[in-house]
């Protein structure tokens, strides 16, 4: 990305996230580790704003320097922003509850494609990956592009998701702004309405999907990841074959791994984010609006 499309903040005070002058308007907010957001206070409560709103409001107490009397000056980081950052573990329940979590993959062949990668890097034979035309792209979404976006099918859509977990409240628009962003890199591709609203296709809730299953899955089964499913998968098979004389203790964990085991297979896993309705498929469905 361009300079002019993030702020990185990778060590420093909270606060500094609200002195600074830069500003953050259609920006992605870099924190470089998770441990610099405060869990409590007034500034974390500043940062839960940008993750939920996408825009960030504070007030501040400050000293007149004309009356010496303290008074109340309201801080304004107009959006939309996004909030990126790093952990080695899951963020506390605040944040936790407001943002997506993406594990990395810790299978072997991704850390060989890691390895391949850095050794790359030090290799002056293999050419460079040109970063230019990805660069340009956003410089044109900055200066030219449309931001304006419509979802002809988001009622239909949230009809089929599920409303099992409170969290979908704050999960589902994590959603629908991945699919008015798949729309927004293909506006060229797109068609406009009346009023010159990009308009988003079920190509872009394809793209959103492949994109967030794993994350919703993991979030609806309480950070079960793909990896850990395997696991259990495996293990369920162990249990099932055990001896029926095997200590009670082990056949409570093999009834949990069966409780997960079911949950990986479930139509419903994923949290909810369905490849077709109850009478076809979106292609079926939108071919008939057609």
């Amino acid at each position: 990305m361009p300079p002019t499309a993030y702020v990185l903040m990778q060590a420093g005070s909270a606060t500094a996230l609200i002195y600074t002058d830069e500003g953050f308007e259609h920006k992605i907010l870099i924190v470089g580790e998770a441990d610099s957001i405060p869990e409590d206070g007034p500034v974390a409560s500043a940062v839960r704003s940008i993750v939920t709103d996408s825009r960030m409001e504070y007030h501040v107490t400050e000293r007149d320097p004309d009356t010496a009397r303290f008074v109340v000056r309201l801080v304004v980081k107009e959006g939309p922003t996004g909030l990126i950052t790093t952990s080695t573990r899951s963020l506390k329940a605040q944040m936790e509850t407001r943002a997506l979590e993406v594990s990395i993959s810790d299978s072997p062949q991704q850390t060989r494609e890691i390895i391949l990668l850095q050794s790359e890097n030090v290799n002056r034979e293999r050419a460079a990956f040109d970063v230019t035309p990805v660069v340009a792209l956003q410089r044109w979404l900055e200066l030219v592009g449309d931001c304006s976006v419509t979802i002809p099918f988001a009622l239909k859509l949230g009809e089929a998701v599920p409303a099992d977990l409170v969290r979908m409240r704050r999960d589902y628009p994590q959603l629908l702004a991945a699919i008015q962003a798949s729309a927004l890199l293909y506006q060229r591709q797109r068609e406009r309405d009346q009023d010159g609203w990009i308009i988003a296709t079920l190509d872009d809730y394809t793209m959103a999907r492949n994109l967030l299953l794993d994350v919703f899955t993991a979030t609806a089964t309480g950070g079960v990841t793909k990896t850990i499913r395997e696991t259990v998968n495996a293990l369920t098979g162990l249990y099932d074959g055990e001896h029926p004389h095997h200590n009670e203790g082990r056949r409570r964990r093999a009834g949990t791994a069966k409780e997960y085991s079911s949950v990986s297979r479930s139509p419903r896993t994923g949290a909810g984010l369905p490849g077709e309705l109850g009478d076809g498929t979106w292609e079926a469905r939108q071919a008939r609006s057609q």
